[in-house]
């Protein structure tokens, strides 16, 4: 639900747990995992973004910033060797701000003239 005003810069923050992530990968997981083995994480926005960063969300309640994107038409691709070992009390936090520099209401869409806020990862498990 990505909703910018206009003249205005915006920030959305999305909290992903492990559970959610699990239920959400193409792939059917064993019924056993309780923890994601990611080895390549990247984001995807469109041209109002100015700002896209993952997160470890901490049992604890802290963040801890793994991945900077500051250039939407070149988003860094994270690759992790060892992986980053998520478990089931953590999560992942995705945080986007955009600059809507136009006169209108800019929302989720498929055009490059509306916006997008997604995380790819590429996972394993054992």
């Amino acid at each position: 639900d990505i909703a910018l005003p206009p003249n205005q810069e915006t920030t959305i923050t999305e909290v992903f747990s492990t559970n959610q992530i699990l239920n959400s990968i193409n792939i059917e997981p064993p019924a056993e995992a309780t923890e994601l083995k990611i080895f390549q994480l990247f984001s995807h926005a469109h041209q109002l973004m100015t700002r896209f960063e993952i997160l470890i969300l901490h049992p604890d309640g802290s963040e801890e910033l793994i991945y900077t994107a500051l250039d939407y038409e070149h988003p860094p691709v994270l690759e992790m060797d060892p992986p980053l070992i998520i478990n089931q009390n953590q999560g992942l936090i995705a945080r986007t701000t955009w600059n809507n520099t136009t006169n209108d209401w800019v929302n989720f869409g498929l055009f490059s003239t509306d916006e997008m806020m997604i995380v790819f990862g590429l996972v394993y498990f054992e």
